[in-house]
């Protein structure tokens, strides 16, 4: 393999994926997997000590999510390539991505070959939408989400996929009371009285599903 390969990170929680990415990576001797990372914690200190081209991130990540993740990695490492990777196709997560810093987004259910042309892409400093902005802009009400920050848009899409209060604290590595004073925010914020509401509110805007 070339010494001058990007060298990749790679964030997921699950082991499995991770060593699919890698080998897919590594079949085509184009990249070199430097480091893996199984939270955004650990990504952020890899980061921190390891050089780095390019990182591959899981937009579902416990504790601090693959976009709040993502939004650090960009501010602290400008040079760096990122990649969010899903099983939701929201264009209203693509619009996020962009602002959090993300240089390309692909959903874990395209075919490798989609996959590894967005990696591609990305280490050679172009981007991998699949929408444009102005498709995204007018596709999930962003300008009505824009207001929100990083961590109540990620309770909000939790709450879409079927999360309890218990389970999006347990996630987000938050206390009870401080997912109820957020979700308060939140209804205030988008002008919704009540939790199911909010959730009707994400489901419409392509927030669901797991």
């Amino acid at each position: 393999m070339s010494e001058s390969a990007p060298r990749v990170l790679l964030v997921d929680d699950h082991a499995v994926v991770r060593a699919g990415h890698r080998a897919l990576l590594e079949a085509t001797a184009a990249f070199t997997v430097v480091a893996e990372a199984e939270n955004g914690e650990q990504a952020l200190r890899i980061a921190a000590t390891t050089p780095l081209d390019l990182a591959i991130l899981d937009l579902e990540l416990p504790g601090i999510s693959g976009l709040e993740t993502c939004e650090r990695l960009s501010r602290q490492h400008p040079h760096l390539g990122l990649l969010l990777v899903t099983v939701h196709d929201s264009p209203l997560l693509q619009t996020r991505a962009r602002r959090a810093g993300a240089r390309g987004f692909v959903s874990k259910r395209a075919p490798a070959e989609h996959l590894l042309a967005a990696i591609t892409a990305v280490a050679n400093g172009t981007s991998a939408f699949a929408a444009s902005p102005d498709e995204e802009d007018t596709a999930g009400g962003v300008h009505t989400l824009a207001q929100l920050s990083d961590r109540e848009f990620e309770i909000l899409r939790l709450l879409a996929a079927g999360a309890s209060v218990a389970r999006v604290a347990e996630t987000l590595h938050l206390s009870p009371k401080t997912v109820s004073n957020l979700l308060s925010g939140l209804r205030s914020k988008l002008g919704i009285r009540e939790r199911q509401g909010l959730i009707r509110f994400a489901l419409r805007h392509g927030l669901g599903g797991h």
